[in-house]
């Protein structure tokens, strides 16, 4: 049975994730690169033999960096760029998908 909670905190590696800013933008890992999400909802089940999984009901973040940001200046943008600033659009209601909370490797700053 799955469970919905909208305001479940849990320590995850010593940090706090929730679906309410500030905490709520998250980094996480797939195919080897760095990606970040918007957190809409976390969800708990029960596991066999007394187990508690969890999930997150997250929204991409897709870098638009280099694409369609114009910059003042080619020394702004590279100093974004060492900054590992990430200028970004938030997917839409089509594009949220699972996280396994594994997954998730900190929380960032927006």
């Amino acid at each position: 049975m799955l469970v919905q909670n909208h305001h479940v905190e849990w320590g995850l590696k010593g940090f706090i994730v929730l679906p309410l800013a500030p905490n709520n933008c998250v980094c996480y890992v797939q195919g080897g690169c760095r990606r970040y999400a918007i957190v809409k909802q976390i969800y708990m089940s029960d596991a066999p033999f007394g187990k508690v999984e969890w999930a997150v009901l997250v929204s991409p973040i897709r870098d638009r960096f280099g694409k369609f940001l114009t910059v003042p200046s080619k020394n702004f943008g590279w100093m974004l760029y060492l900054l590992q600033v990430v200028v970004g659009e938030i997917g839409g209601d089509q594009d949220l998908f699972f996280l396994s909370i594994d997954d998730i490797t900190s929380v960032a700053a927006y």
